[in-house]
């Protein structure tokens, strides 16, 4: 029980994040995420990292070691002996000052997150006592009166007297929250119609209060409130949206002198479905005069993103009323990327394109041109090398080239100008090369990757990656790391990036097994795997997308098995769960594959892997295992097929189509016995594949299958289900009858949801039910014994 006043709070104190091996490579980064927090009251900061601090030699106890950026030998503390010696040498001190308003008063440290290998070591808090409290004796808050719309926020002032009072700090409350909400910032939300009276209490013990009023009404939209000022469909690498992806938006802005809402209206690319996304409640308002952005994409990640995306070969947007009535319409063609399409004037009639998108703020200042400079023409490929490359860049007239060789886009303020367009390179090193010119807009990038035969790396082709950095190691954006912007799961209970639905822009260079460039093409990155994501080195996605500038087939016969197929995706794969070796399942579907039986798989071709030129070493380039390999191998888009998945976190995902013919499918096998139902059953299930497909998944004894690991797709029009062998790094790890086990799994599995929550879904392993179930048909019952 302290008085009220202001307070200085110390403590001896590290936190490590986790395992040294990455944990030291994420503080390196500048992308640790330290959860270990000292606390007083309600105010804490983030403990002082371990690495912070280093002994120049080995301490009683035993320390970790590394190399500095001088290539020295560095020690950080690793036991509470040598964390001791650095306390006192007088390191890791942490300090924090705050208010109290009197009372009790709790201090420490805490922890909320549990990461395997974390560690915090403490000792020695003190707690001083800085000053008396000056009382708050009046609070006014502006405006005292405000006309709001339903979904319009307003930030409420609060002014304090006398100024040198000690606590400012508010409790603000609303009389009505089903009218008006406020948060603890004076950031008031409207919510519905009616009146509301917000007010600020003082947290010094004075309980002085201020109050303002606010009448909330509706104001839906109309042709004259919502105009549509800007588009843009290839937003390839400069504006997050609020689910941290890079989606497509369309600013409106509203010229009237009243907010106006979106929420509860529809948005449509179809005319015939106008009806195709009613957005919600919470959409937001355009301001009076003012701005608000969609965001197109990403509806999985956060339900205020629309549900479709924008079309880059153009199309058309609509807005309808609460009734469906159509409001507007915009068309908006082709998108070249990193380009906006805007009227030059807000609400204007004339429409340009610009390289300066201004979303959520007015085009009138933006810079307009119509005609896109070509790409720079380099005169080398991407390639291995020895010795040196000669290397040129057209640079037409009138035209500046700017370049980079971290990863990073080229701009007019990043990068450097290059006046004769002439290299000399020796080393491994990664060029984007981009045109600029007045009255024109920017060029494409042209990337190249040039790698330094240095380990002998012919014999096997090359995936080079050129990124920025950002986009792998950031801490908000990053998919390669632990990040504040993640979610736990896949067997983490910490926000980790990688589990996100994020892509991200980079090149991807192919060479083949002489180390010659034979692609290079932008396309997307995205993690892939299950627990797997977390292990290094990181599997991947490769996707083809059309917002590049280009197709979505990544147009080269990369795998010999199938120098036919269509490719929109590569994996770029760990060993999963056999990430020591990395060839079981190469290894295994190589052989099933080789055999001839009916059986869809994943082709496969070892690669040397490099990301901004660092070596990664070999891994497999894979075949998806998604819609992608059906449009691969069978040529089907998306909205021809039915696709689903089971995995141990989430149970039944449909990713593509409905689960109509399944269900049924589940349903049916209950009589499977019955030889008239079976063969309505061989019309849904193409029963050939499946009895391969069982046994041999049955012969390799995975104990990661069928509660995991399971995909299927059929062709909407009357096709039947084929399942996809994966991911079967865990084959052959039974001492027990794998059949036994695998009818013993069926009942009441728990499939854990993303932890921490603590959520399980509770259900029966549905394979596992028409499996059991056409066993008791005597035609499929031999099919299977003979297979």
């Amino acid at each position: 029980n302290v008085p009220a006043g202001h307070y200085r709070l110390m403590v001896k104190a590290y936190y490590r994040c986790g395992d040294n091996s990455w944990s030291y490579q994420d503080f390196l980064n500048g992308t640790e995420n330290i959860t270990g927090m000292m606390f007083a009251g309600n105010t804490e900061q983030p403990v002082v990292s371990v690495y912070s601090y280093h002994f120049d030699g080995n301490q009683p106890g035993g320390c970790w070691s590394s190399t500095d950026e001088n290539g020295n030998v560095i020690y950080f503390p690793n036991s509470m002996e040598s964390g001791t010696e650095a306390f006192n040498r007088g390191a890791y001190e942490n300090v924090m000052e705050f208010d109290h308003e009197g009372g009790d008063l709790t201090i420490g440290l805490l922890n909320e997150n549990r990461v395997q290998s974390n560690w915090c070591l403490f000792d020695d808090f003190r707690l001083e006592y800085l000053g008396e409290v000056v009382p708050v004796e009046k609070i006014t808050l502006e405006p005292n009166y405000a006309d709001m719309v339903a979904g319009e926020t307003l930030q409420v002032t609060a002014t304090i007297a006398p100024d040198n009072a000690t606590i400012k700090k508010l409790t603000w409350r609303t009389s009505r929250p089903q009218v008006a909400t406020v948060d603890d910032q004076g950031v008031v939300t409207a919510i519905g119609k009616g009146v509301a009276r917000i007010t600020a209490i003082s947290n010094d013990g004075t309980s002085c209060t201020g109050g303002m009023s606010i009448n909330v009404t509706n104001n839906p939209a109309t042709a004259e409130s919502v105009i549509v000022n800007e588009i843009m469909a290839s937003n390839v690498d400069e504006f997050v949206s609020p689910a941290f992806n890079f989606d497509g938006w369309v600013e409106f802005y509203n010229p009237t002198d009243r907010a106006v809402e979106l929420g509860g209206i529809y948005m449509s690319d179809d005319a015939a479905n106008l009806k195709k996304w009613h957005t919600p409640a919470d959409l937001g308002v355009i301001p009076s005069k003012g701005f608000l952005v969609v965001w197109f994409d990403s509806n999985n990640l956060r339900q205020q993103n629309a549900i479709f995306k924008l079309d880059v070969d153009g199309g058309t947007l609509y807005i309808s009323d609460a009734d469906g009535k159509l409001i507007c319409k915009q068309n908006y063609p082709a998108s070249m990327e990193r380009i906006s399409y805007a009227r030059t004037t807000d609400g204007g009639k004339e429409w340009s394109t610009t390289a300066t998108p201004t979303p959520g703020t007015s085009n009138n200042k933006a810079t307009y041109a119509t005609q896109q400079l070509a790409p720079p023409v380099v005169n080398q490929p991407s390639q291995l090398f020895t010795g040196t490359i000669a290397l040129s860049v057209d640079i037409p007239a009138g035209c500046t080239l700017r370049y980079t060789t971290d990863g990073t886009l080229p701009t007019r303020t990043n990068g450097t100008t290059s006046r004769s367009g002439q290299f000399n390179i020796s080393k491994t090193s990664q060029y984007r090369f981009r045109l600029f010119a007045d009255g024109y807009l920017p060029s494409t990038t042209t990337t190249r990757s040039f790698i330094y035969n240095d380990r002998d790396y012919d014999g096997l082709p090359v995936v080079s990656v050129v990124s920025d950095p950002r986009f792998l190691y950031d801490d908000s954006l990053g998919i390669y790391v632990r990040g504040k912007n993640g979610r736990p799961g896949n067997g983490q209970s910490s926000k980790c990036n990688w589990n996100m639905d994020w892509a991200r822009p980079v090149n991807f260079s192919y060479l083949d097994a002489y180390g010659e460039m034979v692609l290079n093409q932008d396309v997307d990155i995205e993690m892939c795997g299950g627990w797997s994501r977390a292990w290094t080195p990181h599997s991947f996605k490769l996707k083809g997308e059309k917002e590049y500038g280009g197709s979505k087939r990544l147009d080269y016969p990369f795998f010999a098995a199938k120098p036919y197929i269509n490719n929109r995706t590569l994996q770029i794969r760990n060993g999963g769960n056999d990430n020591g070796c990395r060839i079981k399942d190469a290894a295994i579907q190589t052989i099933v594959q080789s055999s001839g039986i009916d059986l869809d798989g994943q082709s496969y071709q070892p690669v040397h892997e490099f990301i901004n030129g660092q070596y990664i070493g070999v891994l497999n380039m894979r075949e998806p295992n998604n819609k992608h390999y059906v449009y691969a191998n069978y040529g089907w888009d998306d909205d021809e097929i039915d696709l689903f998945e089971i995995s141990p976190d989430s149970f039944y995902v449909q990713k593509c189509g409905d689960d109509k013919v399944y269900q049924q499918l589940v349903s049916m096998s209950a009589y499977a016995s019955d030889d008239e139902v079976y063969q309505d059953i061989c019309k849904m299930l193409n029963i050939d594949e499946y009895v391969n497909y069982m046994a041999a998944e049955l012969y390799l004894g995975s104990d990661d299958w069928l509660r995991n690991n399971v995909k299927a797709f059929r062709h909407r029009d009357g096709g039947r289900f084929r399942f996809v062998m994966f991911d079967t790094d865990h084959s052959f790890n039974r001492s027990s009858n794998m059949f036994n086990d695998v009818m013993n799994m069926e009942k009441n599995y728990h499939f854990n949801a993303l932890l921490p929550s603590g959520k399980v879904i509770i259900a029966d392993i549905t394979l596992i039910t028409i499996f059991r179930q056409l066993l008791q048909n005597e035609n499929f019952r031999r099919k299977f014994i003979d297979t």
